[in-house]
């Protein structure tokens, strides 16, 4: 898991970690400060990233646009399973 705080977007593939996805994004919703962008991986899951505004202006996140969200190794936690 890995929080939607922590989560690094970017449109073009990042090239310093091997810790990304890449899909779509499918909607945008805006709280106060805080923008949330909602992707679809291309095997079909639903990830959210959270950022502030400033951090979001230079992305194209209209509907359909291509997404990359990465996150740094410590950025990661593995929860126990049942």
């Amino acid at each position: 898991m890995v929080g939607v705080d922590r989560m690094i977007l970017s449109q073009d593939q990042p090239s310093d970690t091997p810790n990304f996805l890449d899909g779509k994004v499918i909607g945008e919703e805006f709280v106060g400060a805080t923008a949330t962008i909602y992707v679809e991986t291309t095997d079909g899951k639903e990830i959210k990233a959270q950022k502030s505004h400033d951090e979001v202006a230079h992305l194209d996140t209209n509907i359909g646009a291509r997404i990359y969200a990465s996150w740094q190794l410590e950025s990661a936690h593995i929860l126990p399973g049942e």
